[in-house]
C-alpha cells in the first residue's frame, strides 16, 4: 500500500530514514521548480532521480536536488514499494550517508542565508519541541515580529540585540524548520506587511499506522 504525506510536516531526511532499506520508488509531488521527483530505492540506497529532464545519477547532482526539496519544505511524497526489476538506476548512495549529508548541506545554506543582509524571515510553524531556554525566549520576543518578514538587523534593532546572536538564534531556528528565507522573488510590498505567519496544522496519525510510519497516511 502507498504511504503519503506532507512535506512541510515531515522533513525529507526524516522519511528517507523511515524508509530504511525498503525497495521501492518515492515520487516527490509539488515540488517548486520541478514539479515530479521520483527517487528509485533499492536495500537501503539511492539509486537515481527520475526527473523530467532525465535520469539524476551523479552524487552531487541527486544532493543539490534533494537539498531544494528540503529548503522548499513544500509538497507531497507517496512511497511505494516495488519489486527490485523495477528499479532504475546504477547510483549507489546509502541512505543513511545521504541523510547526513543533506543535514550538512542544508546547515550550510541555511548558515550562508543568516549572513545575507538582504534576506528575510517568516514563520512558518510553532516549536513543538523543547527549545533551549535562550532559544525560546529569543522565539517568544520575535514570533509577531515575522509578520513583517525582518531582516536580521530588522530584528537587532528591534529588540536591541547584538546582530551576531541574532544571526545565530535565526540560523537555529531555520535549522529546526520553524522558520523559513523569503524567496527573493517576493517584492517589497509583499514582505512589509503582506506576508502573514503560517502555523502548519497538525496531521492525526493514521489509524493503519504500520511500519513504523507515525503520523503518515498509508492508503490501499
Amino acid at each position: 500500500m502507498p504511504i503519503i504525506g506532507n512535506l512541510s510536516e515531515f522533513p525529507l531526511p526524516e522519511i528517507l530514514n523511515l524508509i530504511g532499506r525498503r525497495t521501492g520508488k518515492m515520487r516527490l509531488l509539488d515540488v517548486p521548480e520541478y514539479g515530479v521527483m521520483e527517487l528509485h530505492l533499492r536495500d537501503g540506497e539511492i539509486r537515481s532521480i527520475q526527473m523530467p529532464g532525465g535520469a539524476l545519477e551523479d552524487e552531487n547532482q541527486v544532493v543539490d536536488k534533494l537539498c531544494h526539496v528540503v529548503r522548499a519544505q513544500c509538497g507531497m511524497f507517496e512511497f511505494n514499494e516495488s519489486s527490485p526489476r523495477a528499479i532504475l538506476g546504477h547510483g549507489a548512495f546509502p541512505i543513511q550517508q545521504m541523510v547526513m549529508n543533506l543535514v550538512f548541506a542544508v546547515d550550510e545554506m541555511n548558515a550562508q542565508s543568516v549572513q545575507d543582509p538582504n534576506a528575510r524571515f517568516v514563520l512558518i510553524a510553532s516549536p513543538e519541541i523543547w527549545l533551549e531556554p535562550d532559544l525560546q525566549s529569543f522565539f517568544d520576543q520575535t514570533q509577531e515580529l515575522f509578520v513583517t518578514a525582518p531582516t536580521a538587523k530588522d530584528i537587532a534593532d528591534t529588540l536591541g540585540r547584538d546582530l551576531a546572536e541574532v544571526m545565530a538564534h535565526l540560523n537555529n531556528l531555520l535549522s529546526l524548520n520553524i522558520i523559513q528565507v523569503l524567496p527573493s522573488e517576493v517584492g517589497d510590498d509583499d514582505a512589509q506587511g503582506k506576508t502573514k505567519p503560517f502555523v502548519l496544522p497538525k496531521q492525526s496519525p493514521a489509524e493503519d499506522d504500520t511500519s513504523g510510519f507515525h503520523g503518515y497516511k498509508a492508503h490501499a
